[in-house]
C-alpha cells in the first residue's frame, strides 16, 4: 500500500522502528451506578508478510485492573478507486497476543490461520470499513 494509506500518527512505541506507528487513547464513558467503564485503547501498525495489505493491531483494556476487553487485527488494502478497505479479525488464540506491542516476532509471523472473523455480519454485509480521503489530512468512512 505504501504512502497511499491513511495518515500514520507519530510513534510512541517502547521500541520504535521505521515500521512502527503507535498511539494510545483513553476513553471514558458514563458508567451505570456502581460500574466502571474506563477503556484504554492502544493501536499500532506492524509488518506481517504472510497477510495481505497493511496490518493494524488494536487492544482495548478496561476497568481498574486494565484487563483485556478486545483485541483485533485490521488489514488495510487500497482499492482501485482510491478508497481504503479495513477488515477486522480476532485471534484464534487471543491469549498468545495480549500486549502484542511486546511480541513483534509473533505478529510478524501471523498467518490467515491465526485469525478469525472479528465481527459477525448480517447476510449481505461484511462489516468492512471503507475510507475515502476527505481533504488534505482527513478521512471519512462507512461500514459496508
Amino acid at each position: 500500500m505504501g504512502q497511499a494509506g491513511p495518515p500514520q500518527p507519530p510513534c510512541r512505541h517502547s521500541r520504535p522502528s521505521s515500521r512502527c506507528h503507535s498511539w494510545s487513547a483513553r476513553c471514558q464513558f458514563t458508567p451505570a451506578p456502581g460500574e466502571t467503564n474506563d477503556f484504554h485503547v492502544r493501536s499500532f501498525y506492524f509488518s506481517a508478510p504472510n497477510l495481505p495489505g497493511a496490518a493494524l493491531y488494536t487492544q482495548i483494556n478496561s476497568g481498574p485492573q486494565r484487563t483485556v476487553y478486545r483485541q483485533r487485527v485490521t488489514l488495510l488494502s487500497e482499492n482501485p478507486d482510491g478508497t481504503i478497505t479495513g477488515r477486522s479479525f480476532a485471534f484464534v488464540d487471543p491469549a498468545r497476543f495480549v500486549d502484542a506491542w511486546d511480541k513483534g516476532d509473533a505478529l510478524h509471523a501471523l498467518t490467515p490461520g491465526d485469525l478469525t472473523a472479528g465481527f459477525e455480519a448480517m447476510p449481505g454485509s461484511s462489516c468492512d470499513m471503507i475510507w475515502r480521503r476527505s481533504g488534505e489530512a482527513s478521512w471519512e468512512g462507512r461500514i459496508s
